[in-house]
């Protein structure tokens, strides 16, 4: 409804800006094709125009969602663009680096894996937010399993599993921390 509205009142630019948000609460919900419909309202050339401030989530988070879809050729070129964005200009880039380690092991790079996974964990610790370590440390711990280091990544995961508690700054983790735990 909120596209609707910005686009009916002239406000299209409101769209781009919170083309991300509408992207991760979507697929939060379970939703992602409905939110890629609605971030595709003002059409879908922010996929291939210049990254900047009110794309270059939007771009990384799409990235993301193409590893979960097999697409990852695409995927690699958008979270890499996402990624180098970011960098220059000195934003937080933890979430882009744990979102590599997921394609790396589906391309089955356990070196490129391990690479992001560190560098996610390097970040999180200078960056401060409980939410962005245990991200980063279930990055390095899949990471780890990649390279067949599973005792390692089991004791990195126990570090961070009280924060994925319910109530806990990074319960949205919680499933994924413990899926990384079953490997």
């Amino acid at each position: 409804d909120a596209v609707s509205h910005a686009q009916a009142t002239g406000a299209e630019e409101l769209v781009s800006r919170f083309r991300g948000a509408v992207l991760m609460t979507h697929n939060a919900a379970g939703l992602f094709e409905q939110g890629l419909q609605l971030a595709n309202a003002n059409g879908d050339g922010w996929l291939s125009a210049p990254l900047d401030e009110h794309n270059f989530l939007a771009r990384g988070f799409y990235g993301a969602q193409c590893t979960w879809r097999g697409r990852l050729g695409e995927a690699r070129q958008h979270l890499e663009a996402s990624l180098k964005w970011a960098e220059a200009q000195q934003r937080e880039s933890i979430w882009q680096c744990a979102d590599l380690v997921d394609w790396a092991g589906f391309a089955g790079d356990a070196a490129l894996a391990l690479n992001m996974g560190e560098r996610a964990v390097r970040l999180a610790r200078s960056f401060g937010s409980p939410f962005f370590k245990a991200l980063a440390s279930r990055a390095r711990g899949l990471a780890l399993c990649h390279n067949g280091r599973p005792e390692e990544a089991l004791r990195l995961l126990d570090e961070v599993r009280a924060l994925a508690v319910q109530g806990g700054s990074a319960y949205p983790l919680q499933a994924s921390l413990l899926a990384v735990s079953a490997a």
